[in-house]
C-alpha cells in the first residue's frame, strides 16, 4: 500500500502535536520542590519588677511568669495589686506596667500597639522621627500616638489621663477622631467618657504620684536593672521612691478628717485629707472611683475630686497589706445652682 505524501504530513503533524502536550504536561504535573520556610513570631521580653505578673496567649488561661520570658505578639499581660512588669519589644521600645493593670501588645514591623484594658502604664521610646515607626497605646475611648517620647497612660473607668514628660503625644478622642490634639511636654490630657478632652499643665501633684516618681527615677538605658527578681518581699525597696519599713499592728493606717466636706457638683475640688500612718497609702477612692493622689507627708494626703453627682460619699484607702480605712459618707457633693437663664427660659 502506498503512503501519499499528505499522509506523512498528517501523521508527522499529529506527532509534533502529541510531543509537545507530552511535554507541557509534564512540565505542569512536575511538582515545584522549594524548601519550606519556617514560621517566625514577633516576641517581647517581660520581666516581672515585682512578682505576680502573668501571660495570656490566644484564649488559654493566664500563667504565672516567674522570670525574665519573651512572650508572642499580640498576648496579654496582666498584673495584680501587687505586681509591676518590664516591656521590651524588638524595637528596644520601653513599656513599664504598673499594679492591677492589663494590656495587649502587638509588635510589627515598625508598629507596636498597647491596648491597655485598665491601669497605667508608661512607654519611653527612642527618637523615632528618622525611621517612620510609630508606638500607639490604646484605651476604650481614646488613643495616645507618639514618635519619641516619654509618657504614662491611666485608663480607669472610661477615664484616660494621659501626662506627658519628654516630647509630643497626639492624644485622639475615639469617636471624635477631628478634634485629636497635641500634648506637648508639661502637659497632661484627660478624657471622662465621651466629654471633650481636657488640657491641662501638669501640676506638682502629678509629679509627686508614685506612679510617675517610679518612671522619672527609672533609668531609660538600662531598664533591666530596676528589675528584680519574684520572691522580693518588699516592692518600693527597687522602685526608686523613699521606701516604706514593715509596720508593726499599732502603726496601722487611718483616716480622721478631710477639708473641704462639702463641695459643688463638677468643682473638682482638692481635697486635703488627713490621718495616720499616710505615707504608706497605695490607693484612694472616692465614692468608688479610684483617684491619683500626692503624699504630703505622713499625716496628709491630697487629691482632686473626681466628677460626682450630687450625694453622700465615703473616702477609702487601701495599703500594703490590704489594710484598709475609710471615713464613711463624709463628702457632700451639692447641686449646681441652676443660672437666671436657666430658670426663666430666656435667652
Amino acid at each position: 500500500m502506498r503512503i501519499s505524501p499528505l499522509h506523512i504530513a498528517l501523521l508527522l503533524t499529529g506527532l509534533v502535536v502529541l510531543g509537545g502536550l507530552f511535554y507541557a504536561f509534564l512540565f505542569h504535573t512536575t511538582p515545584e520542590v522549594t524548601t519550606p520556610l519556617e514560621s517566625t513570631h514577633s516576641t517581647v521580653e517581660v520581666t516581672p519588677i515585682h512578682s505576680d505578673v502573668s501571660v495570656q496567649k490566644n484564649s488559654a488561661p493566664f500563667s504565672v511568669i516567674a522570670g525574665q520570658q519573651k512572650v508572642e505578639s499580640g498576648s496579654t499581660i496582666k498584673t495584680s495589686d501587687s505586681g509591676r512588669a518590664l516591656i521590651e519589644s524588638s524595637s528596644s521600645h520601653i513599656t513599664r506596667l504598673d499594679y492591677s493593670s492589663q494590656i495587649t501588645i502587638t509588635e510589627e514591623e515598625k508598629h507596636t500597639q498597647v491596648r491597655l484594658a485598665g491601669g497605667a502604664v508608661w512607654s519611653r521610646l527612642a527618637n523615632l522621627f528618622d525611621s517612620g515607626e510609630t508606638y500607639d497605646v490604646h484605651t476604650p475611648n481614646a488613643i495616645a500616638s507618639v514618635r519619641g517620647t516619654s509618657f504614662g497612660v491611666w485608663y480607669h473607668e472610661n477615664t484616660t489621663i494621659v501626662i506627658v514628660l519628654e516630647g509630643t503625644v497626639l492624644f485622639t478622642p475615639v469617636g471624635d477622631e477631628k478634634n485629636a490634639i497635641l500634648v506637648h511636654a508639661g502637659y497632661k490630657a484627660t478624657r471622662v467618657g465621651s466629654d471633650s478632652v481636657k488640657l491641662e499643665l501638669i501640676t506638682k501633684a502629678d509629679r509627686l504620684l508614685p506612679w510617675v516618681v517610679f518612671n522619672e527615677s527609672a533609668s531609660p538605658t538600662s531598664p533591666t536593672t530596676s528589675a528584680v527578681p519574684a520572691s522580693t518581699s518588699s516592692p518600693q525597696t527597687t522602685t526608686g521612691v523613699p521606701q516604706t519599713q514593715p509596720v508593726s499592728v499599732g502603726d496601722l493606717v487611718r483616716l480622721s478628717s478631710m477639708s473641704p466636706t462639702t463641695i459643688v457638683e463638677g468643682s473638682q475640688e482638692v481635697l486635703t485629707i488627713s490621718g495616720r500612718n499616710l505615707d504608706q497609702v497605695e490607693t484612694l477612692t472616692i465614692g468608688g472611683t479610684q483617684v491619683y493622689f500626692s503624699h504630703v507627708n505622713t499625716t496628709t494626703i491630697t487629691a482632686s475630686a473626681p466628677l460626682l453627682s450630687p450625694g453622700r460619699y465615703s473616702i477609702s484607702i487601701t495599703a500594703p497589706g490590704g489594710r484598709v480605712s475609710t471615713l464613711t459618707s463624709i463628702l457632700m457633693v451639692s447641686a449646681r445652682a441652676a443660672s437666671p437663664n436657666t430658670v426663666t427660659g430666656k435667652p
